[in-house]
């Protein structure tokens, strides 16, 4: 133990040694950065100053004037002020071409030529600089601007010429920044990087200097004694000191402590953990404290195994019981009368306000919604009086959708209430479908009836017609004159027509019926289409002196399968001039919405009751009506009619007044070209 104490020591201190080490690196680094915007804050606040004057000196009518005048005298009275009062080195004005036409700077000030080809090319870039130069061993600062009108601050204005003022990085100068910046300031060449300050024991910032072509002109060094170091070191080498001696009295301290405490402590403790009384024996005759310890933890011992008897045979008895729930699905409630939970058990609680994580001795309407509670609690009364349990079914809103539950609710002889709670959602979902299923089978075998009612009679009549007659024509076309042949010969041919349009329509319905028609929308001009469908009966409206009338738009679009758009125009305008009298009228119209067309057939013909219109649609109630002039049906028309038209996504419905004609309407989608440009 007291090796781990130590180890553990060790570790503490090397860790808290290496913690500290890095605490300090971050404020080195920290310190560092704050240095370095110092200095960078400094250098652009000295730059400013002098960059600010030279701009105010360009940007100046009177220089511009003196371009013109080159009046030397202004020049020496204005500029030498400049160069006093900013503490420039220098001052040169030069041509747009770099020819130099004036220079001030004061005596002893050291000479810098700056070629014509510099000059013009560092201000076809800027019309104000900032730059550095080396020569000589000497760094100069170098602030140009263009000479401007005064209200030409932005310099929009021709140029008239250039304004450079330099500023030389004396030892004046350099002792200005060492002070407003607190490090000594040394300046390197650019490939002179060997005489940078070793940073072992000092602060050192490199700052590099850069020149109007952007490259490296030179490097300032800026350092200081980093005074840190050595006192990090001298709390190092205390802290270490003081370490020692602490290790040389827990040491000591531990020694005692072992010998006096920790081996009987270990005795006791073994004695407790593998529950045998052997490690303390010999300290049971003791008078001491770990005499008195050593009997309470025998009688401990003794009392503790039965206890964990007991346990182990109610552990038993409960994980039978855990077993019996968990393959019950419910939740469950046992309650009082007054709705207080005894017990409950709850595997699935989503649909519930709150999770089952503490529900015992609280009431059941604080978890359950009050319309629930009303409910349940009248399956209670009711339980009361009959004694038969009524499963109260309840639909509750989730994420996924709605869920439908089953409870069941009984009182038993202690006067508690069991509540049995169970999800019958795939049940309810199951007997809808199989309703579902019901209904589908009950159309089916209405399809299938209809099926065979046309075959059997709608297909038997016309049959029967063309025999007789067509038998009548072999017996008897010797006696009959050409009239009366004539004659059955039209019945035969009448009765084969609407035999044909009869078996047309019958495979055209069964192929719907099967899937078997693609639907394949395309861009339609209604009103060609209704053109085509209206000269196809034309004859028909002929015979009986009906006007057809189209109020649709030339250039509206529909977007539609156009062989199923025929077939339900085709139907709808031949009914309405079947159940038209003469000299009546039918009409289409095509009213355009926002996203579809409605179009409507209407007539003048003789209408219909209302319960004829529910019938209408459906093939277990399909029927065909004989027309103004006998003109015969197949029943099948209109049932095509609404199965192309839901193939388009659209509805068809009608309007109609017995003795004043019938509207049939359907919706299409409206097709809108795309703008092209």
């Amino acid at each position: 133990m007291i090796i781990s104490v130590f180890s553990a020591l060790v570790v503490f201190f090397v860790a808290y040694q290496y913690v500290r080490q890095q605490e300090f690196n971050l404020y080195l680094k920290s310190k560092l950065a704050s240095d370095q915007l110092v200095i960078d804050k400094v250098l652009e606040f000295k730059a400013k100053s002098y960059l600010q004057p030279t701009i105010d000196n360009a940007i100046w009518d009177e220089a511009v004037d003196f371009m013109k005048t080159k009046d030397t005298v202004w020049a020496g009275e204005n500029f030498a002020i400049s160069i006093v009062t900013f503490d420039m080195t220098f001052f040169k004005v030069y041509e747009l071409d770099g020819t130099l036409i004036y220079s001030a700077a004061p005596q002893g000030a050291p000479e810098l030529i700056l070629p014509k080809n510099e000059v013009v090319k560092w201000f076809s870039k800027e019309k104000a600089i900032h730059t550095f130069l080396f020569s000589n061993g000497q760094l100069f600062e170098i602030f140009g601007s263009a000479i401007v009108p005064s209200y030409d601050i932005d310099y929009q204005t021709k140029e008239k010429g250039y304004l450079i003022s330099v500023k030389l990085w004396d030892s004046i100068y350099i002792g200005e920044i060492e002070d407003a910046t607190g490090f000594k300031l040394k300046i390197l060449e650019k490939n002179n990087k060997n005489d940078v300050t070793d940073t072992e024991n000092s602060e050192v910032i490199l700052h590099t200097v850069i020149n109007a072509e952007g490259s490296e002109a030179i490097i300032l060094d800026f350092h200081r004694k980093n005074q840190l170091l050595f006192d990090l070191d001298a709390f190092k080498y205390l802290t270490i000191t003081g370490f020692l001696i602490l290790l040389v009295f827990i040491a000591i301290f531990f020694y005692f402590i072992n010998r006096w405490l920790t081996k009987p402590l270990n005795q006791l403790t073994t004695s407790l953990k593998d529950n045998d009384p052997g490690p303390v024996r010999h300290l049971l005759s003791k008078k001491n404290e770990f005499g008195v310890l050593a009997n309470l933890i025998r009688q401990f011992n003794d009392q503790k195994n039965e206890l964990i008897k007991e346990v182990r045979q109610r552990t038993e008895a409960t994980e039978k019981y855990k077993a019996l729930l968990a393959a019950q699905p419910d939740i469950m409630f046992l309650t009082d009368m007054s709705g207080l939970i005894i017990d409950y058990y709850a595997p699935d609680t989503k649909w519930l306000p709150e999770s089952s994580n503490d529900w015992a001795g609280r009431n059941v309407d604080e978890i359950l919604s009050q319309h629930l509670m009303k409910r349940f609690q009248s399956r209670i009364d009711k339980y009361k009086t009959s004694k038969i349990v009524l499963p109260l079914e309840f639909d509750q809103q989730l994420q996924d959708g709605t869920h439908t539950y089953e409870a069941r609710i009984v009182i038993n002889d202690q006067n508690h209430v069991l509540s049995i709670i169970r999800e019958i959602t795939d049940r309810k979902r199951a007997e809808k479908a199989l309703k579902i299923n019901e209904a589908r089978l009950r159309e089916l075998n209405a399809t299938k009836d209809k099926f065979f009612s046309i075959i059997a009679h709608d297909l038997k009549s016309p049959f029967n017609n063309i025999l007789g007659f067509s038998e009548l024509l072999k017996d008897e076309a010797h006696e009959l004159n050409i009239d009366s042949i004539i004659q059955y010969a039209g019945f035969i041919n009448s009765s084969t027509q609407h035999t044909y349009d009869l078996l047309e329509n019958l495979l055209k319905w069964a192929r719907v019926q099967q899937g078997m028609i693609p639907y394949e929308p395309t861009s339609i001009l209604l009103s060609q289409l209704v053109d085509t469908e209206i000269q196809g009966v034309m004859i028909n409206a002929i015979q009986k002196n009906i006007d057809l009338i189209e109020v649709i738009q030339e250039n509206l679009s529909i977007k539609a399968d156009i062989n199923m758009l025929s077939i339900v125009l085709r139907n709808l305008i031949t009914n309405a001039i079947k159940f038209t009298p003469k000299n009546g009228k039918v009409k289409v119209v095509a009213k355009v919405l926002e996203t579809q067309v409605e179009v409507s057939i209407s007539d003048t013909g003789i209408g219909m009751t209302h319960k004829a219109i529910q019938n209408l649609f459906k093939i277990e109630t399909s029927f065909s009506t004989r027309g103004t002039e006998n003109e015969m049906g197949t029943g099948l028309g209109l049932l095509l009619c609404k199965e192309f038209i839901s193939k388009h996504g659209g509805k068809i419905w009608v309007d109609s007044e017995v003795g004043k004609g019938s509207t049939f309407s359907f919706s299409i989608p409206r097709f809108d070209p795309p703008i092209i440009g």
